[in-house]
């Protein structure tokens, strides 16, 4: 799946945590909210990258990404919701990062000198 998603940081482990509301992207927020609850109901014990709090905002964590990336910079992101199992045999979701695109924003100056 396809999202376009504002970056926020990444842990100690190099997995960025991003974040979708419904001003940065309607489509996007809409996708992660439906996914979000579908983990929530379907893996209720388990971590999730995955999730909706209480101010309408999504995070998300994906795989690991070794690049730069800006924080509060909007990217178009490609990932794959893949399910693994840990060592206690339960069952997890983890969001595979396939592909990462900044996408410039009108509020960037390009400084001239």
């Amino acid at each position: 799946m396809k999202l376009i998603v504002r970056y926020s940081y990444s842990d100690q482990y190099q997995h960025p945590l991003f974040i979708s509301s419904n001003d940065i992207h309607t489509h996007s927020y809409n996708t992660l909210v439906r996914l979000a609850n579908k983990l929530k109901s379907d893996f209720p014990n388990s971590y999730l990258n995955v999730y909706l709090n209480e101010y309408d905002i999504v995070y998300l964590k994906t795989t690991t990404y070794r690049k730069e990336l800006w924080t509060n910079g909007i990217y178009e992101i490609e990932c794959n919701p893949i399910i693994k199992t840990n060592s206690k045999n339960q069952k997890y979701v983890v969001l595979k990062l396939i592909n990462l695109n900044r996408i410039e924003e009108d509020k960037d100056i390009i400084y001239d000198f």
